[in-house]
């Protein structure tokens, strides 16, 4: 079974819903109705301009009267949301039992420029005494060893910086900063985050591309194989099996990279935050599968959970109970977003 198979099931099931609706073709498939869109004719009950075609493998909705056209799964979606809701979950049980297969520039685009890793020239945190404001800072978000010696401490970071990207960033207020690097599969740095140790510092996080590619950290480790959580940042990432970091607001962003069927799409719990909200609203119209963390869930944010007493066993198991997709999303986010009506 393939999803033309899909569309044409849940086509021949709108029918009904479809006045004068005939099938003229079954191969390459063919249908013709009066459109539900512009009503196709006052004039006359018997026009029929609306027309479900098939172009390769996908089915197409396109009325010659009013003009509009739509995938077929953007018409199903307007005239019956609750088929919908089933022809996405058929889709999405298909697509979870093929293999992903990446898209074949992607290691192409992510290698970067430079022979050389610049990493070579920093030291781990793993490297540094214990004493050391970088090394404290690591221990203080209880960032486990292991990950020690995957950061990496810069003195100078807009020297460093300049070194790779000529006059990328003003040296003159020149400061320290923890290195966190964006590596490829084969574990050459495409790019990297500069965490500052200034708890004054209005720039917490700067990140920084070596090359025009995605922005996601944890690339060279994910495995397409097993469930992707996805999160805004490195370091909650690190506190999950097989997590991600979009590293920006729009965590769909790493749909271009990953399989979004495999992933889980974990916003901050902070229901007061407007722009928290919208995400998480996109993800669920997107037909994504969104976790919402309850009220019992210790801070905003993995790692703050982590601080407030958390163990990592505890937040994975809160994730999987509170992951949701489709109609039951959408019913559970009016709770979760506090919204009355």
């Amino acid at each position: 079974m393939n999803s033309l198979f899909i569309d044409i099931k849940y086509a021949n099931i709108l029918s009904s819903r479809l006045e004068l609706f005939k099938v003229k073709k079954s191969n390459p498939y063919l249908a013709n109705f009066r459109c539900p869109i512009c009503g196709d004719s006052e004039s006359s009950k018997f026009k029929t301009r609306g027309y479900i075609l098939q172009t390769k493998q996908d089915l197409f909705f396109k009325c010659h009267n009013c003009g509009k056209g739509s995938s077929f799964a953007s018409l199903l979606k307007k005239l019956d949301t609750v088929l919908y809701d089933e022809y996405s979950l058929e889709i999405y049980k298909l697509k979870l039992a093929q293999p992903f297969v990446p898209k074949p520039d992607i290691t192409k685009i992510a290698k970067p420029k430079y022979i050389d890793s610049p990493l070579g020239k920093l030291k781990k945190i793993s490297q540094l005494r214990w004493d050391h404001p970088a090394k404290q800072y690591v221990l203080s978000r209880k960032i486990e060893n292991p990950w020690h010696t995957k950061l990496f401490y810069c003195e100078r970071f807009a020297a460093w910086t300049n070194s790779m990207i000529p006059d990328k960033l003003d040296t003159k207020k020149d400061s320290s900063r923890i290195i966190i690097p964006l590596l490829n599969k084969e574990g050459q740095m495409f790019g990297y985050q500069g965490r500052s140790l200034d708890p004054n510092d209005k720039l917490r996080y700067i990140t920084i591309m070596l090359d025009d590619t995605f922005k996601l950290y944890g690339y060279d480790t994910v495995s397409y194989n097993k469930t992707i959580y996805v999160v805004e940042g490195a370091i909650d990432s690190m506190f999950l099996t097989n997590g991600v970091a979009a590293l920006q607001g729009d965590l769909l962003a790493v749909k271009s990279v990953l399989p979004a069927e495999r992933c889980v799409f974990i916003p901050d719990r902070d229901v007061r935050n407007k722009e928290v909200m919208k995400l998480a609203k996109k993800i669920i119209d997107d037909g994504q599968r969104i976790c919402m963390l309850p009220e019992t869930f210790l801070g905003k944010d993995i790692n703050e959970a982590i601080l407030n007493g958390m163990c990592q066993e505890e937040i994975s198991v809160m994730i999987n109970k509170n992951t949701y997709r489709g109609l039951e999303a959408q019913m559970h986010f009016s709770t979760w977003s506090k919204i009355t009506t």
